[in-house]
């Protein structure tokens, strides 16, 4: 499957590559800037009145991370256009036991909407042990290298599913 995702700019379509994305993370977050890619991938192409503009695009997001953030950002511009939200107290798809935050997103044209949830068991335990680490201030340098190494290696086995295959998606 190609990752590429397809937004109205204006009146013109563009193509944006997911290799353009990861060019422009300033971060080792791989894992979730590819979850979160391939989440807005499968959102695009379910919009009822097809791919909407990105002046319009409001977005709900239960996760605060800066994989998350800057795919939605380069992706949808939400960010610089006020039209993002983050609620880390949302209820749904909270997998990790050491932090309240949710793999979870409502993506909005103004007309419509597209919910996202994260399936369970794309992002291993052994991946929150990691974060917990960090969060902590614990983590070896090992860890770190190791924790790099899994984000990576999430990105992979992420980048070759569908969206379907890695998210809920239910249409409002």
């Amino acid at each position: 499957m190609k990752n590429v995702i397809k937004v109205k700019n204006g009146d013109d379509t563009v193509s944006i590559n997911y290799d353009c994305l990861r060019q422009y993370h300033q971060d080792t977050n791989y894992a979730m800037l590819a979850i979160t890619f391939k989440g807005l991938q499968g959102a695009m192409k379910i919009f009822p009145k097809g791919i909407p503009k990105r002046k319009k695009i409001k977005i709900l997001s239960a996760h605060p991370g800066t994989g998350v953030r800057d795919a939605l950002e380069f992706i949808t511009r939400a960010v610089t256009n006020n039209q993002f939200t983050l609620d880390c107290t949302l209820p749904y798809a909270n997998y990790n036991p050491h932090k309240q935050m949710g793999y979870y997103f409502e993506i909005s044209d103004g007309n419509n909407s597209v919910k996202l949830t994260l399936k369970e068991g794309i992002l291993m335990p052994e991946f929150f042990e990691f974060f917990a680490k960090l969060q902590n201030n614990t983590a070896t340098k090992k860890e770190i290298s190791k924790f790099t190494d899994l984000k990576q290696s999430i990105e992979k086995k992420v980048l070759k599913k569908s969206p379907d295959k890695i998210f809920e998606f239910e249409v409002k």
